[in-house]
């Protein structure tokens, strides 16, 4: 990405055009409280969005591999998934993220030993309730 030079702005207060009597014309307060967007503040914005993003997403793929999908509070896979779905992001990474999630719990009830499959069956379920998966291990854990 190349990034182009900005050009200097004129930073001074603009000047009143003249009137016919001698008071200069002021800005309304709506003039006045408009700022403008510089490109600067575009890129830093975006920077800062894209750092959010990806820290997210790390974070999401280290709580899957230590299995910490929907616990502990305040740090978990689920959760972080959430807030980056809360940023709006039209961005198919949240459904393949949920996707993952929705797996790791499949197979934590395929393989689980202490008595937590239907647990973790619940738990997939709500990420996708209708995935034709949940019924398929639902039947292979039964056997």
């Amino acid at each position: 990405m190349t990034v182009e030079p900005i050009p200097e702005q004129n930073t001074e207060e603009p000047q009143t055009e003249p009137t016919t009597s001698s008071t200069p014309k002021k800005r309304t307060a709506d003039q006045a409280s408009k700022k403008q967007i510089t490109k600067p503040d575009i890129i830093k914005v975006d920077e800062q969005q894209a750092k959010i993003v990806n820290d997210l997403i790390d974070g999401i793929k280290r709580n899957v591999t230590e299995s910490r999908l929907s616990l502990p509070v305040g740090d978990n896979a689920l959760e972080k998934i959430a807030k980056l779905k809360a940023l709006n992001l039209e961005n198919p990474i949240v459904d393949e993220l949920l996707n993952i999630v929705f797996e790791r719990f499949l197979e934590l009830a395929i393989w689980d030993r202490s008595g937590r499959s239907k647990l973790y069956l619940e738990k997939a379920g709500k990420i996708f309730p209708d995935d034709p998966r949940i019924e398929e291990t639902e039947e292979l854990i039964s056997e």
